[in-house]
């Protein structure tokens, strides 16, 4: 079953699980904006699934860069 939660409530249950998990409300809420993580919303506020959080944070990947790109 889907642990639907809103953002504050999110953060709260990784850092349960995690204690030192480091996400904050802020860069969630950031994910959530630039549709890196999908949500739903409920009038104003914005629902997430806390596991698929999880997963969408342990599968971020660096994104290799070939020096200074020219303008």
């Amino acid at each position: 079953m889907a642990r639907i939660r809103t953002l504050k409530k999110a953060i709260i249950e990784l850092k349960q699980d995690d204690p030192n998990c480091d996400l904050t409300y802020s860069a969630l809420r950031k994910m959530v904006l630039a549709k890196k993580v999908p949500f739903a919303m409920s009038g104003t506020k914005y629902l997430v699934d806390v596991d698929i959080i999880k997963d969408a944070i342990f599968n971020i990947k660096e994104v290799a860069t070939n020096g200074i790109e020219r303008i």
